[in-house]
């Protein structure tokens, strides 16, 4: 049995959203059932890599090192009642192995990400930085800044806001006439940007003050934005996902300015294609799409079991998770060319736009006792 914990932390609060750098108690992780031997032969590698294109291919979980004795209780656990499970995948060398929907859900239907929005925009950062957009991500952003100018702020650098240490407080909450639906938090502004930018420092910059910030995102993600001169879901297209045959619909706010830091709509399979990316290190169908390098540096502190930009660590394990609000979950295992998904039944408020104003938000529910770290320590058993 190999033994996997993760940090984990409110990323939004309510299921509406909000901002929190609290951490969250979760339920303890459970031992994850171990067979030593298994009913099928169990197919040992190595295994050809494979790609999905418009469609992925299915495979069965022996014929990718996977015994299926134990399936149905990582089935089970994910959607034991109250978990409020939408979806469950598990890819293994580019094949789908385990694919499971609630009722009434389907492959086309639309998870969103929460904070695993995070880990696209520390993606998309890698892709302006290798294409001279961002020089450096020792670049000050008071250039970008305004707002910042010929003060303190304006030394604050891209690498600060990539690892939380920028020494802001850690997220805005601004003055109560600034926010729609009596909101309190980032999620709930009109112009989130001027949110993020209307914080104080609090501690020296390049100190670690906190463990997690909407904010600090939010102010990436317009980086990006003033850069390459598009929205950040016309940049995540261009570069990634029509090149993967991949549908991402990321919300903004009222005033035009994308959620860097949450808030991406997609299939369940589309997700998938975002993991399995990061699994190959960047690699599509033989082309690079995020530089090696950079996949290397943004999963480097989450390999050193801390977060920073924006991945989460796999501990006792060579992985690394985005993580979002009510347990949304993208896994990477890539010595394992592994996968492991879950997300959770998601409604789409409001006028069907993906514009977060007035009533038109998210809506998925916290789990009763599903945990992230039990959840991979289940699929993570089936190999063999």
């Amino acid at each position: 049995m190999r033994l996997i914990s993760i940090l984990t932390t409110v990323f939004l609060v309510a299921c509406g959203g909000g901002g929190s750098s609290t951490p969250e108690e979760t339920p303890t992780p459970t031992p994850a059932p171990t067979t030593q031997n298994c009913n099928v032969v169990v197919t040992k590698g190595p295994y050809p890599q494979i790609w999905p294109t418009l469609e992925w291919n299915t495979a069965s979980l022996e014929s990718q090192g996977m015994c299926p004795d134990e399936v149905q209780s990582v089935i089970d656990y994910a959607f034991l009642e109250g978990n409020d499970t939408g979806a469950i995948i598990v890819i293994r060398n580019g094949y789908i192995v385990i694919e499971e929907y609630d009722s009434g859900k389907t492959e086309n239907d639309l998870a969103t990400s929460w904070s695993v929005g995070k880990s696209f925009a520390s993606a998309l950062m890698g892709v302006a930085l290798e294409e001279g957009l961002v020089s450096s991500l020792d670049e000050t952003t008071g250039q970008y800044f305004s707002e910042w100018a010929e003060t303190e702020r304006e030394n604050i650098t891209i690498r600060h806001l990539m690892t939380l240490r920028t020494g802001l407080r850690a997220d805005c909450l601004g003055p109560p006439n600034d926010y729609d639906n009596g909101g309190n938090s980032i999620y709930f502004s009109i112009d989130q940007v001027a949110c993020a930018l209307n914080r104080e420092l609090q501690g020296p910059i390049g100190n670690k003050l906190y463990g997690y910030s909407n904010s600090d995102v939010m102010l990436a993600g317009e980086i990006m934005e003033i850069t390459s001169g598009m929205k950040l879901d016309e940049y995540l297209d261009q570069k990634l996902g029509s090149i993967m045959n991949a549908d991402y619909q990321w919300w903004e706010d009222a005033v035009g300015n994308s959620l860097g830091y949450c808030c991406i709509d997609a299939t369940p399979r589309d997700f998938g294609k975002f993991g399995l990316l990061f699994a190959r290190n960047g690699e599509w169908n033989g082309q690079q799409l995020i530089p090696k390098s950079w996949i290397e540096l943004s999963t480097s502190l989450a390999l050193d079991g801390e977060y920073g930009y924006y991945w989460w660590p796999i501990n006792d394990h060579n992985g690394f998770v985005a993580i979002g609000l009510h347990g949304q979950t993208i896994a990477v295992i890539p010595e394992d060319n592994l996968v492991i998904m879950r997300f959770g039944n998601y409604s789409r408020l409001g006028d069907g736009t993906t514009v977060r104003a007035g009533g038109n938000g998210h809506s998925t529910n916290e789990p009763l006792s599903y945990d992230i770290t039990s959840f991979i320590n289940r699929v993570t058993a089936l190999i063999r």
